[in-house]
């Protein structure tokens, strides 16, 4: 079937207006252009703005070209046939106008520690198990490492900086200590492989760098767990337990 294009007048889409209530309007001008009006109660118009559907994402099909009269009905109607030429490429305009003004925030932001964590956590997130965990990954960041790392460009970051982050919780909170010594050098390392940083020895890592610094919490004395009570011993035990109680 061919494709029907440019189906609005000028003088239709300066007069189009809103649904009875003011609901929403949509003016199809083909190809997936469409004039959107909306208005108050009253029916006065409130706004028209163009939009392109992409009826390949059926999610999320709409986006927004420009309000008219800022965007002409011409000008409107060019963009709309370079968005038909990204989706015949397979390309998703919505996704790829995200990822245009992600990599423009990227370009724009000072490479510090804060500022690549989250880039690499909007990188990444897709991939991981859940939002739980997301959340866990920031959080630990956020108050073990970030009041000290979180405004250094991390091509100052060096092993004595992260030695001194590290070591006040390398024993009373070993646990979180090593996973929040990991994401440091996974966030170093995505920064040199960005190349916002020099290529080296990631100063995060546990050989030659850390594991010279910081003990060997593997080899601390671990407590060993009392023996499980057997269920024929319960009722003693839970008697003589109330024994003690009562005094």
């Amino acid at each position: 079937m061919a494709l029907v294009l440019n189906r609005l007048k000028e003088a239709t889409v300066k007069s189009a207006k809103p649904r009875e209530g003011g609901k929403a309007e949509f003016f199809n001008d083909g190809g997936g252009l469409y004039l959107r009006v909306r208005g108050t109660k009253d029916e006065a118009v409130i706004s028209r703005l163009w939009l392109f559907r992409n009826t390949k994402n059926r999610q999320n099909p709409w986006k927004s070209i420009g309000p008219y009269p800022d965007v002409t009905l011409a000008q409107a109607r060019e963009e709309a046939k370079k968005l038909r030429e990204q989706v015949r490429q397979g390309v998703d305009p919505i996704v790829e106008a995200r990822r245009q003004e992600a990599k423009g925030e990227d370009a724009d932001q000072p490479k510090t520690f804060d500022n690549v964590m989250d880039q690499y956590i909007r990188s990444h997130r897709a991939g991981w198990t859940s939002a739980k965990y997301t959340t866990q990954w920031e959080k630990e960041l956020r108050v073990y490492v970030i009041p000290i790392l979180g405004k250094l460009l991390v091509a100052d970051i060096d092993v004595d900086i992260v030695h001194r982050t590290i070591e006040p919780i390398w024993t009373r909170r070993h646990t979180i200590a090593r996973r929040v010594l990991k994401r440091i050098g996974k966030i170093i390392g995505y920064a040199m492989t960005k190349g916002w940083c020099p290529k080296r020895p990631n100063p995060a890592a546990w050989e030659d760098n850390m594991a010279n610094l910081l003990p060997n919490m593997s080899n601390a004395i671990k407590v060993k767990p009392m023996p499980a009570l057997h269920y024929k011993d319960a009722p003693a035990f839970v008697h003589a337990l109330r024994q003690d109680y009562a005094g």
